[in-house]
């Protein structure tokens, strides 16, 4: 009941649905360096593609120290990730209030979830990112500002 709520209220986003492939490949242990000074998009919640017609796209940018900031789809957030064991999270994660619509809210909802518990973590050969928990997978792609 819970994934058709959330596949109908990103549908009601807007979202484009596809098939893909869902899952990172599990080769090196993804390491601090790895995911420092770059960006990344989010691309498929579930293995469904996105694609918003308007609006921020949820997105990672780590720098030094592993600081994290983003859009969760609605706000921005910031913090300090935590890499440990193959596993990331953001705890004690600072977020805007921005007010959103309730699709909006509902996609933050699951990037902040995915976010605040330990979730595995990834990179397969492509440069995706995979942060994958017992009910999301999330995929981003690397989308740097400067190439």
């Amino acid at each position: 009941m819970r994934k058709n709520l959330t596949l109908r209220a990103l549908c009601m986003l807007g979202i484009t649905i596809a098939v893909t492939a869902q899952g990172g490949a599990p080769g090196e242990p993804v390491s601090a360096a790895d995911l420092q000074h770059h960006r990344w998009i989010l691309d498929s919640i579930n293995g469904e593609a996105l694609s918003l017609d308007e609006g921020p796209v949820p997105e990672l940018d780590f720098g030094e120290q592993m600081h994290v900031s983003g859009n969760t789809g609605c706000n921005q957030m910031s913090g300090t990730a935590e890499l440990r064991d193959g596993r990331l999270s953001v705890p004690g994660m600072a977020v805007t209030r921005r007010l959103c619509s309730p699709e909006r809210n509902e996609l933050e909802r699951i990037v902040m979830d995915v976010l605040g518990q330990a979730a595995q973590v990834s990179i397969d050969d492509e440069n995706n990112l995979f942060l994958v928990t017992d009910e999301i997978v999330l995929r981003f792609r690397l989308h740097d500002w400067v190439s």
